[in-house]
C-alpha cells in the first residue's frame, strides 16, 4: 500500500506518453483498457514507426511494452448512456492484435499480423525487413516480430543510405563535388 500513489503516477505518466506518441504519428486514440491502448492508424507504416517510437519512450521511463498490431477491417462504434459514451473497435481484427500482443509480443518487442506484414512489405521493404517470422506452436498462425526500436530504425536506415549514396558518388551538394 505505500507505493500505491507512486504506482498511479507512474502508470499515468506510461499512458499518457502513450496517447501523445500515437497522436503525434498520425494515429486515432480509441481508448485505454487497463495498461493497454486501443489505436486506430490508417496506413501499417505510421503505426509501426509509433510503435517503435512508443517502445523508445515508454523504456526511457525505465519500464517496457509489447505491442501488437493487425491490418483490416474494424467496426468503430460509440456506446454508453447518457453522456458517458466511449468508443470501441470491434471485429477481427482489434482481436487479432489483442492476441498479437499478448501471445508473440514480450519486452521492447513489436508483433504483427501476416497481412500487416505483407502490406508494410508494398509500403516500406526496408522497414518490413526488421521484422522476423515466428510460428505459433500451438495455433500455427504465423506473426512477425521485431525489437528495434525508432532510435536503432532510424541509426540502419541513415546507415543504409549514407552506404548506398557513397557507393553511388551522390553527396550532399552542400560538401561539393570533386
Amino acid at each position: 500500500d505505500s507505493n500505491l500513489e507512486e504506482m498511479a503516477a507512474r502508470t499515468q505518466t506510461v499512458l499518457e506518453t502513450m496517447y501523445r506518441t500515437t497522436t503525434d504519428n498520425n494515429g486515432k486514440h480509441v481508448q485505454f483498457q487497463g495498461d493497454r491502448e486501443v489505436a486506430l492508424f490508417f496506413d501499417i507504416k505510421s503505426a509501426v514507426i509509433s510503435a517503435m517510437r512508443q517502445i523508445d519512450a515508454v523504456k526511457n521511463l525505465g519500464m517496457h511494452i509489447g505491442i501488437g498490431q493487425d491490418y483490416g477491417n474494424v467496426f468503430i462504434v460509440k456506446l454508453g448512456m447518457r453522456g458517458e459514451k466511449d468508443f470501441l473497435l470491434l471485429g477481427e481484427t482489434a482481436v487479432d492484435a489483442d492476441k498479437l500482443e499478448d501471445g508473440h509480443a514480450a519486452e521492447d518487442q513489436i508483433a504483427i499480423s501476416e497481412e500487416a506484414y505483407a502490406k508494410l512489405l508494398a509500403e516500406d521493404k526496408f522497414l518490413a525487413d526488421l521484422f522476423s517470422r515466428e510460428k505459433d506452436r500451438h495455433t500455427n498462425k504465423v506473426a512477425y516480430v521485431t525489437k528495434v526500436g525508432y532510435l536503432e530504425y532510424q541509426n540502419k536506415f541513415m546507415s543504409v543510405q549514407a552506404n548506398k549514396d557513397s557507393s553511388e558518388g551522390c553527396y550532399n551538394p552542400a560538401w561539393g563535388r570533386d
